[in-house]
């Protein structure tokens, strides 16, 4: 079902993409003279772009949001924020597998911080509301001075507490939940 519908998304993408094409070919037309390529250029270029596309997205571990495509005669450029270089590497590699390229400019620039999944998000996400409920729960401390923040199930506590002993309690609170890798404890008496 999975496969099913990455590959509907695709195909819808690639239709979407050469509908886009087609239109922009009619307006071409009336304008050909102000155009640095030729309709059928243009056009090849478009298919390049979003098959380009299409292939970043089918692969995972890239996502076609944050990587940006351009063809130009046959050249496509890469752009963006990306996390790993081999991430960018294997970005560059589904550009050069499309029929019609010529090359392939990887304007890449990686940063770690820049990608994170929709899955890492939302597991970060209810790890500090797991945090923030189980220290609600604790007696003796507040959530409302206490600020959780969750990165990579890396949970950050900060803010204020009473004493050295609710702020050690806050994180071993922490610590307990399921998927936590470390707690930070930047917590202030």
């Amino acid at each position: 079902m999975k496969n099913l519908c990455a590959d509907l998304f695709v195909a819808l993408i690639f239709t979407l993409g050469l509908a886009f094409a087609m239109s922009t070919m009619q307006d071409a037309s009336a304008a050909s003279n102000d155009l640095p390529q030729t309709a059928g250029e243009y056009f090849d270029d478009s298919v390049i772009t979003t098959a380009v596309k299409s292939n970043i997205l089918g692969e995972k571990g890239l996502s076609s949001l944050s990587i940006n495509v351009e063809t130009k005669d046959g050249v496509v450029t890469l752009s963006g924020k990306i996390d790993t270089a081999a991430h960018s590497d294997l970005a560059v590699r589904m550009a050069k597998k499309v029929n019609g390229v010529n090359g392939v400019v990887n304007n890449l620039i990686v940063d770690a911080a820049a990608h994170q999944s929709v899955g890492e998000y939302v597991d970060d996400a209810s790890i500090t509301a797991a945090v923030k409920a189980n220290i609600l729960k604790e007696k003796g401390l507040s959530t409302l001075n206490i600020s959780v923040e969750t990165k990579d199930n890396v949970v950050t506590l900060s803010g204020k507490t009473d004493s050295p002993e609710h702020s050690r309690l806050a994180a071993r609170v922490a610590k307990r939940v399921n998927g936590v890798k470390a707690v930070v404890n930047k917590l202030k008496e």
